[in-house]
């Protein structure tokens, strides 16, 4: 189903109450959207695109992951990520199935580029920025970081005691995460991969989704959700402190805005879940000097919004201008109605 942030209608985008996978019925386990494309994948190694962008009458193309064969015990799929190809520029997904499999899927022609196999079930992968690596992790401790195009590793980490569930590739290309269940989340510098730069302990449950904040968004943060009860916002600059939301409920999803500015959590509770926003605020205020004659120039506010060696006026991975990022500063003490 789809809405928005202000209550509008729930209209259906893929319905599957009529099909069945198997002589089962559909069971969706992961979802993933990004420019106007939704994957879904399922419970039997199905999968779903839809459109995002029609409106009337939505269709949607179905599959099965092309290896499939009745001798594997479970093709569950665990977890799904969408980028963009470096050849074609069209949306790619990657699809981390319990078969021990992970596998490449171009949406636009809905055929396989690749396939890969690990030691063990696959729980969640992320692809850098420039598409050219990949995080994967598993029911193994160790974390991999691979070539995304043949799949093998090139460096294996060890940080966890216990098997991983999530991971993450911040939109800076230098920040790695991955979260296990011995419950502690481990931070990784892609420029120096010998030893993680941070280890963070949860406040309770297991970390099963990480997500990092968009360049340019603010300061940088890393989400944590853990299973039960708890978000944690961690300041993804320092990694010495975090924010924790309190809840009550299991976690079924997390997702932010394209801006960075607003975080939605899933709670799945029966009698008191559904879908919580927490906005982004504080942060754009003025830090610097400020001229009093005149208009103000670029490089006298501060915005907290500090990537090393990154170009925020410029980059393409910054979601938003100058002008957008300070708008959420204005001073509105000094507003004249």
């Amino acid at each position: 189903m789809r809405t928005d942030a202000c209550g509008s209608s729930l209209e259906p985008v893929i319905d599957l109450r009529k099909r069945t996978v198997n002589g089962n019925p559909c069971q969706i386990t992961t979802l993933s959207a990004s420019n106007n494309v939704l994957v879904a994948g399922g419970f039997e190694g199905d999968y779903y695109i839809a459109n995002l962008s029609s409106t009337d009458n939505p269709e949607f193309t179905t599959g099965m992951i092309r290896d499939w064969s009745p001798e594997t015990k479970s093709y569950i799929t665990n977890h799904v990520h969408l980028f963009n190809s470096r050849h074609s520029y069209t949306p790619q997904a990657a699809f981390c199935s319990n078969d021990s499999g992970l596998r490449i899927l171009d949406c636009a022609t809905n055929t396989f580029q690749f396939s890969f196999s690990y030691p063990s079930a696959v729980n969640c992968s992320d692809t850098s920025p420039d598409g050219r690596m990949r995080v994967v992790v598993g029911d193994f401790q160790e974390t991999l970081i691979t070539n995304a195009e043949t799949g093998e590793p090139f460096e294996t980490l060890k940080a966890h005691t216990d098997d991983a569930f999530a991971c993450a590739w911040a939109d800076d290309g230098i920040h790695v995460a991955s979260a296990a269940q011995d419950s502690t989340i481990a931070i990784w510098d892609a420029r120096y991969w010998s030893k993680p730069i941070a280890m963070i302990s949860s406040e309770l449950s297991v970390p099963r989704s990480l997500r990092f904040s968009p360049v340019g968004s603010g300061p940088r943060v890393l989400i944590a959700a853990e299973a039960d009860d708890y978000i944690n916002i961690i300041n993804a600059q320092t990694f010495e402190s975090k924010q924790v939301f309190d809840f009550f409920g299991p976690t079924a999803g997390i997702s932010m805005t394209p801006d960075g500015q607003s975080l939605f959590v899933a709670n799945a509770e029966r009698r008191f879940g559904g879908i919580i926003e927490l906005e982004r605020s504080g942060w754009g205020e003025a830090m610097g000097p400020r001229s009093s004659n005149g208009p103000h120039k670029e490089d006298e506010w501060i915005t907290c919004d500090s990537d090393d060696g990154l170009d925020l006026n410029h980059d393409e991975s910054v979601p938003c201008g100058f002008g957008q990022r300070n708008r959420r500063g204005l001073d509105l003490g000094e507003l004249v109605v």
